[in-house]
């Protein structure tokens, strides 16, 4: 019930966003484990690590805050961030990762989750097209990988971010225009 209340929340959200003029700025978000809304959650997510978590981000696997850094134990997170347009944008997605010291197994990846809902559209949020990015090649040292995904106009839907054994520092989301 909690998921179809969150589902209805967010086509409400995605149809309010239909109605706004477009802008052709590009939108940014840096979303950093010390500038994320971190919280104590009232119900917390079942295989949470600590106490703390990232408001509005859901969690799948074995996760927590570590030191200012999202440690992935063997987890995906994931976000609502690839919002509809009337055109058609880019998203250019950059995080940083590093492998937990004496780690054996090592990965991280990730994927986008959409649909296209046009205007009129009654159908519900639907997880129809999947685009998979990664895998990085996580080393002991900290390093930046980048990733570009073209949203269709009325394309909306999630980020994901999987990893095994590997800590986060840094997730920074751009959105554009595509270029005509």
């Amino acid at each position: 019930m909690k998921k179809l209340l969150v589902t209805a929340a967010l086509c409400i959200f995605a149809s309010l966003i239909y109605a706004a003029p477009a802008k052709a700025a590009a939108k940014e978000q840096v979303l950093l484990p010390g500038a994320l809304p971190i919280h104590v959650p009232a119900k917390p997510p079942k295989n949470l690590i600590g106490k703390e978590w990232i408001k509005h981000w859901g969690l799948a696997g074995n996760a927590g805050i570590e030191k200012g850094k999202i440690l992935f134990k063997n987890a995906t997170i994931y976000g609502y961030y690839v919002q509809p347009a009337k055109e058609a944008r880019k998203y250019t997605i950059t995080v940083k990762f590093a492998a937990v010291p004496g780690a054996k197994i090592v990965r991280a990846g990730g994927y986008f989750s959409t649909c296209v809902r046009k205007i009129g559209d009654k159908r519900p949020f639907g997880h129809e097209k999947r685009t998979s990015f990664g895998p990085f090649a996580v080393t002991a040292q900290e390093k930046e990988y980048k990733v570009e995904y073209i949203a269709e106009a009325f394309e909306q839907g999630y980020f994901y971010l999987s990893g095994e054994n590997v800590l986060n520092s840094f997730i920074r989301i751009v959105s554009s225009p595509v270029a005509k």
